[in-house]
């Protein structure tokens, strides 16, 4: 598999699909994303951890993701987006929405789509500093859901706001409940060149289930699966919240989130899982962190002097450095004898060769509550159009 990413990135780079002049010429776009991950991991708990659950830890090479997107021009300011993943042998949506833009700071969907919630959560995938969410943005931020959403934004603030019924693989909630969300960002600083900015951000959600919630994650490393996983988890109506605190200055930028959910039952009780995650990273070759006021979190990288590997005289790319710590607890919603707590340790490397092909390398310690210490690294080649 790698041997043919090799062969692909190696290739002359071609002009980006999505141009202003190209979405002229184009009623219909199609784009597409390519993520190709290998992954390895050691120390004496993997064996004890897989038995624990009842498979084995996996590692190994995986298309992570593979993905088609078709955007159809409806109208002035109307179109219609479908965004579909083919990468587990099954065809999974990832959006299928109508997207109204009435002015250039308003937007509304209709239809799946990712609920606002939660700054790394709303980054792209094509855009991650490591090779995946942090361990409580996975379990807590609702994820996508079926329903009307909101968001409206000027340089200082971001305001969103939805309401949905359940259709989600992830924070998993029983079908066909129904569920609000709303997040508020505020901007209080940033630079006229773009380079600095200073984000705060609150963010609730509340949603009635049809009897039972689920909360789990994966340690940063996809292949090795759900290290943490409360299974399903009777409850009532129950809320989700969260703050965010970002920022970026010249090539320096951080992030620093806190999460909560509490599941309560029909007797009355309740429990709350909960967790946070900090960031911190620079750029080496001068770039700065892109920031989208509109989604009001990170945005896609692009190389002062991009990498061509055809081309002897093209520029170096864009090289990150990140590491990250992320904690997530389960408190008394953990099954009894099963692991209540990780925190995971992580560093990485990307390599922007352009905006639009890179590489991306994280390195990760993984502390499962019950069990020694696990090791794991990703490398993921990404292309996307």
């Amino acid at each position: 598999m790698f041997t043919l990413l090799l062969v692909i990135a190696q290739q002359p780079v071609p002009p980006p699909l999505d141009t202003p002049e190209s979405r002229e010429r184009l009623p219909v776009r199609i784009g597409g994303r390519i993520h190709a991950d290998w992954t390895t991991a050691g120390g004496s708990a993997l064996d004890a951890i897989g038995a624990a659950r009842g498979e084995e830890v996996e590692t190994g090479g995986e298309i992570r993701r593979a993905r088609l997107r078709a955007d159809w021009q409806l109208a002035e300011g109307l179109r219609f987006r479908a965004d579909f993943d083919f990468a587990r042998g099954d065809v999974r949506p990832r959006e299928v929405a109508l997207r109204w833009t009435p002015d250039p700071g308003a937007e509304w969907k209709l239809g799946f789509a990712k609920v606002p919630f939660g700054f790394e959560r709303l980054i792209s995938s094509n855009d991650f500093d490591l090779a995946e969410e942090s361990v409580v943005e996975q379990a807590v931020p609702p994820g996508r859901r079926t329903g009307l959403f909101h968001t409206s934004w000027t340089e200082q603030w971001t305001a969103s706001g939805s309401a949905y019924m359940v259709s989600d693989s992830r924070a998993q909630v029983e079908q066909g409940s129904w569920g609000a969300a709303a997040r508020g960002v505020w901007r209080p600083w940033r630079d006229a060149e773009g380079s600095g900015l200073l984000h705060f951000g609150a963010e609730l959600a509340w949603e009635d289930p049809d009897g039972s919630a689920r909360f789990s994650a994966d340690p940063g490393h996809h292949p090795l699966g759900d290290f943490l996983d409360s299974g399903k988890l009777a409850t009532d109506a129950f809320g989700r919240y969260g703050v965010e605190l970002a920022a970026t200055f010249g090539p320096a930028f951080g992030l620093l989130e806190g999460f909560a959910a509490q599941p309560d039952d029909a007797s009355g009780g309740s429990a709350t899982v909960s967790g946070w995650t900090l960031s911190v990273g620079s750029y080496l070759t001068g770039e700065s962190r892109a920031y989208d006021d509109a989604k009001a979190s990170w945005a896609r990288t692009i190389p002062l002097a991009p990498f061509d590997p055809s081309d002897p005289s093209s520029g170096p790319g864009a090289w990150e450095l990140v590491a990250r710590v992320g904690s997530f607890d389960l408190g008394d919603a953990a099954g009894a004898g099963e692991p209540a707590s990780m925190e995971v340790y992580s560093v990485g490397t990307v390599w922007h060769w352009t905006a639009h092909r890179r590489w991306l390398f994280t390195l990760s310690r993984i502390d499962l509550d019950g069990f020694d210490d696990v090791y794991a690294a990703t490398l993921r080649f990404v292309i996307d159009w």
